[in-house]
Parts: structure tokens; C-alpha cells; sequence
């Protein structure tokens, strides 16, 4: 089930991220993975991709 809401939750951010809201606005929501890492770093750097993106949004 938690495996199923992370899926979920990562195809919604990569389909929202395709619709910039501004033009000039040049971000990205999520920063570069290496698959080849473990999972234990890859959930933790989406996971803070995740909190910085949150945070650069509630500041706009």
C-alpha cells in the first residue's frame, strides 16, 4: 500500500511538473536521481527535492 501512494505520488509530481505555471520560471521540481544508488538514498534525495520544492513554493 506505502509503495502504491509513493508511485502514485511521484507520476502526479512528474505530470504537474510538465505544466510550468509561469514561463520564466526555470526549475526543476525534483533534482537529478542516479539509479544506480541504493533505494535508501534515492527516497531520501527525492524526499528532499520534495520538502526544498514545497518550501520554494509556500515562499512564491
Amino acid at each position: 500500500m506505502r509503495f502504491c501512494f509513493i508511485f502514485i505520488s511521484l507520476t502526479l509530481l512528474s505530470l504537474v511538473s510538465g505544466f510550468p505555471s509561469e514561463l520564466e520560471n526555470n526549475c526543476e521540481l525534483l533534482e537529478h536521481v542516479d539509479t544506480d544508488d541504493s533505494w535508501l538514498n534515492i527516497f531520501n534525495n527525492i524526499r528532499k527535492s520534495l520538502e526544498d520544492a514545497i518550501s520554494r513554493a509556500s515562499y512564491s
